[in-house]
């Protein structure tokens, strides 16, 4: 004799197809580290942990509802790393 287990499991799963959905919209990535700080009613503060960046360094824009945060350091070019893990570009998208 063989069980149909199949029409338990599909009713066991209803409603998880949308948080999937919902789960894969999530951004992937969370370099560099952000806070996002409400100040009051429709203020907010954004802080960025960008080292080796200074503030000339970084550009940040607002397009079509999207905070985009950008940046370029120019490395010394015949330093002799020992260890290496700074950026020396930046880009973010809020």
């Amino acid at each position: 004799m063989t069980l149909n287990m199949l029409p338990l499991f599909n009713s066991l799963t209803v409603g998880f197809d949308s948080m999937f959905d919902e789960l894969s919209k999530l951004p992937t990535s969370t370099f560099p580290p952000y806070n996002i700080q409400k100040v009051e009613d429709g203020k907010y503060k954004i802080t960025f942990a960008v080292a080796g960046f200074t503030k000339q360094d970084i550009d940040v824009s607002c397009k079509e509802n999207t905070l985009k945060v950008s940046g370029k350091v120019e490395m010394p070019k015949n330093a002799d790393y020992l260890y290496k893990v700074l950026l020396k570009e930046l880009l973010t998208n809020l």
